[in-house]
């Protein structure tokens, strides 16, 4: 029982790396005057603004259907990162 406890966690902690390393990212293109307006409001870039919407947690267990071999998929964890567009290098290409 306790080698089943410790592959438990073992798993637990790479999903948990490889969701932190190789999430989605969108990246998010405003306007320098849309930028100003948000700094000065609230203090804010465009990709802070978004970045709680991008933490969904499992979708209330919502089955999604693929297009490939028509099964039922469900979310765990999702999330997606948003990076404004300025952040963007080229070697991430």
């Amino acid at each position: 029982m306790e080698s089943q406890n410790k592959q438990s966690t073992i798993h637990n902690k790479i999903r948990s790396w490889l969701g932190n390393r190789f999430c989605p990212v969108c990246a998010v293109f405003a306007s320098s005057t849309v930028k100003d307006i948000l700094n000065k409001q609230s203090g804010l870039a465009p990709s802070e603004l978004l970045r709680p919407f991008g933490e969904v947690g499992n979708l209330n267990n919502i089955s999604i259907q693929t297009s490939e071999k028509n099964q039922a998929f469900k979310f765990k964890s999702f999330r997606i990162d948003f990076v404004d567009s300025n952040k963007i290098d080229n070697k991430n290409q």
